[in-house]
């Protein structure tokens, strides 16, 4: 259940992206009075205050924000974008372009005749970033989704989330993939001589159909009491909270195989794989098909771990509708990105993996109207370290 604050933080938020500036720098204030501590309000005030052109205010609220969080990735940029506007500024001032607190405001405001081109590019691209919600798609679809982020904005979005945490977020891959491809050996290597027990016969070195299919299947089934879990905490519980709350802890991704996980996760992956092969052995598109319909069960899990997995393949189904051509276009955009993974012999893909992990979290977060404020039921704020 969420508490009043949540409940008056997605009001602001909604107001924000409406571009109700006044009304969401209001709703801010009256969070802040209750609690002076949450990050978001101040960096998401700071935002609004920008977008109003009251740097000054801008500014005092994203500095609170670094008090609270040093570490967080909007406030940083947005200072910085300020910071480029006052070098900017500082030719046609006295004062220096670092010493923002003293500037006037009007001369602060005044500052709104700058035109974006006349910033350096990287400021423009930050600028983009912070407009981000409040940008709508013109393709918007009849299931009532009135703002669409761009796919080429989420990816924006996803680098933004990622900066500064890539090396963390390199070892948490590093570590995802060597457990995801040793307990794959092992389970491959378990699988013949079990397959050989349950039919009763010695098996010859080379599998000839149909053993050489069963095989597969049994192998796939044994890896799949970790893969499942494991995907999940990655793809899910680990990215999701790095994006929502920019806590990247490695543990997270292990947090799949908790009771209440597992074997939820374990039954939604075995159906969804199941559908997907039917679809596969149905020509090849009602295959890709389904596997896009299906592609936000583990986020869904995430987010409501008390689901039943019908429950959780059905909302994915019914969410993607509209969206399956838009999730297969940002997958796309990662294709020349898999060939250099695979020119540095697999290497690259320690950063691709969580680039396209974020990017298909934050699209997730898009299609789903999800509050960026909200965190996995399981990893409340008490046990969540920075």
């Amino acid at each position: 259940h969420m508490t009043d604050i949540e409940i008056s933080f997605q009001k602001a938020v909604q107001a924000f992206n409406s571009s109700d500036l006044d009304l969401a720098i209001e709703l801010f204030k009256k969070i802040v009075s209750q609690s002076p501590d949450h990050v978001d309000v101040h960096s998401y005030l700071g935002q609004a205050h920008f977008k109003k052109g009251d740097y000054q205010d801008s500014v005092n609220c994203l500095k609170k924000a670094l008090e609270i969080d040093p570490d967080h990735v909007q406030a940083k940029e947005i200072l910085e974008v300020i910071q480029w506007k006052m070098e900017s500024l500082s030719e046609a001032t006295s004062e220096p372009a670092d010493n923002i607190e003293n500037l006037d405001q009007d001369t602060l405001k005044n500052s709104s005749d700058l035109s974006n081109q006349d910033l350096i590019p990287v400021s423009k691209e930050i600028e983009d970033q912070i407009d981000t919600n409040t940008s709508t798609d013109t393709d918007a679809t009849e299931s009532g989704q009135s703002q669409l982020i761009r796919n080429a904005q989420i990816t924006l979005m996803a680098r933004s989330s990622l900066k500064g945490s890539w090396t963390k977020s390199a070892l948490a891959t590093l570590v995802y993939f060597l457990i995801l491809l040793g307990t794959g050996y092992i389970s491959r290597q378990v699988s013949r001589p079990l397959l050989s027990l349950l039919l009763g016969t010695e098996l010859g070195v080379k599998l000839e159909f149909p053993y050489s299919s069963l095989n597969s299947f049994l192998s796939g089934f044994l890896h799949s009491f970790v893969s499942a879990p494991l995907i999940l905490g990655y793809n899910g519980i680990y990215i999701l909270t790095a994006y929502r709350k920019k806590h990247y802890q490695l543990d997270l991704i292990f947090v799949g195989f908790s009771f209440q996980y597992y074997f939820l996760v374990l039954s939604a992956y075995w159906i969804t794989t199941a559908f997907t092969v039917v679809g596969f052995v149905f020509l090849i598109i009602p295959g890709i098909i389904i596997s896009f319909s299906l592609a936000m069960v583990n986020f869904i899990i995430v987010d409501d771990p008390d689901i039943l997995p019908f429950e959780a393949l059905k909302k994915s189904y019914q969410m993607m509708k509209g969206f399956k051509w838009k999730f297969c276009c940002l997958g796309l955009r990662f294709i020349g990105w898999s060939i250099l993974g695979i020119l540095t012999i697999g290497i690259g893909f320690l950063w691709i993996s969580p680039y396209y992990s974020m990017s298909a979290a934050i699209f997730y977060e898009n299609i789903s109207g999800a509050s960026r404020s909200q965190i996995p039921q399981s990893l409340k704020p008490e046990t969540v370290t920075s």
